[in-house]
């Protein structure tokens, strides 16, 4: 009776090894090649006749294409957010963007002052301090009251593009979590409907 050992991705020897029978032929992907002893941390690979003990396994193909398949798919997903959220952030800077969250804080914090009456004293807000001065000069006349009424708005509009955000992210976590190519090339920014979010 003959022994086979099994080969992997890579012609690495997979450990198994089984007796064929009598009368069956060798099973592809099989060697009779007997492989050496493989210390602890090293693997057997078959080269043409000859084993190898290497260190590590080579990147198969599959796992290279899915890594350009990956990469591919998050380019195209990005390039599809940015061009969705463009329209709604393309007037601010990325450093104005940025602080919307601390001016949406204090902007709701006064707004629920005034719409208490502005009972005791007004809430801090010295973000919305400093741009009001930056914003009014030495002659301007805006308000703060104005001025919140206008941060409310632009965190409306910024609303919008946190659900888009929040889209992008969903395709990202289905591309990395994809194990075949064609499931990585199916999720397109198209198919993220709002719906799915």
């Amino acid at each position: 009776m003959t022994t086979i050992y099994e080969l992997g991705d890579n012609s690495i020897w997979t450990g198994r090894s089984r007796t064929l029978e009598k009368g069956e032929g060798r099973p592809r992907n099989w060697t009779t090649r007997e492989p050496p002893v493989v210390p602890d941390g090293q693997m057997a690979q078959l080269r043409g006749h000859v084993w190898v003990l290497i260190e590590s396994v080579p990147e198969s193909d599959h796992i290279r294409a899915m890594e350009k398949a990956r990469e591919q798919a998050l380019e195209r997903l990005n390039a599809a957010y940015n061009a969705a959220v463009a329209p709604l952030v393309k007037t601010y800077p990325i450093t104005e963007i940025q602080s919307w969250t601390a001016q949406e804080v204090e902007a709701d914090a006064y707004q629920t002052w005034v719409d208490a009456g502005r009972v005791g004293d007004a809430p801090a807000t010295p973000k919305l301090n400093r741009i009001l001065a930056g914003r009014n000069g030495t002659d301007g006349t805006e308000t703060l009251d104005e001025l919140v009424e206008k941060v409310r708005a632009k965190v409306a509009l910024y609303s919008q593009a946190l659900d888009l955000m929040g889209r992008r992210q969903r395709g990202e976590n289905l591309i990395v979590a994809a194990e075949t190519v064609e499931a990585v090339q199916a999720v397109t920014w198209e198919g993220l409907t709002p719906g799915d979010l």
